[in-house]
């Protein structure tokens, strides 16, 4: 498993495993309600879906988490915490959408094992 796939951005998957993840509802929905990436993992150790991702090879989303629930308030105000975020803010301003994929540079990641799930969050209800 190769936990960077997901920190590109979307994640696409086709009809066929939306409806096996349908069909699967109690199983992803009692999973992990937080975390609906790592009930679709759960879901594939299961084999209750395919263990197939395909994600665009470069990020197509920021995490500027630096107000987020991932650092406390205090280091989000101070001055590294405040340039580093400007610095952030600067890089997204030069971001930009690439070209549509028209089917090449596709990499095939082999060797992935299945990861071990965590404990659960505890699920939608």
């Amino acid at each position: 498993w190769h936990e960077i796939t997901f920190r590109t951005g979307p994640m696409a998957i086709g009809r066929k495993t939306w409806q096996k993840i349908v069909n699967s509802r109690d199983e992803f929905c009692n999973r992990d309600e937080y975390n609906w990436d790592w009930s679709v993992v759960w879901l594939a150790n299961k084999d209750l879906i395919p263990f197939t991702v395909l994600a665009p090879s470069i990020a197509q989303v920021q995490h500027i988490g630096l107000d987020g629930m991932h650092v406390n308030n205090e280091e989000a105000t101070t001055k590294a915490g405040k340039r580093d975020k400007a610095k952030l803010q600067r890089a997204a301003a030069n971001w930009h959408i690439p070209q549509p994929f028209h089917g090449t540079g596709i990499v095939h990641v082999g060797g992935a094992s299945k990861p071990t799930p965590g404990k659960p969050n505890g699920g939608f209800g």
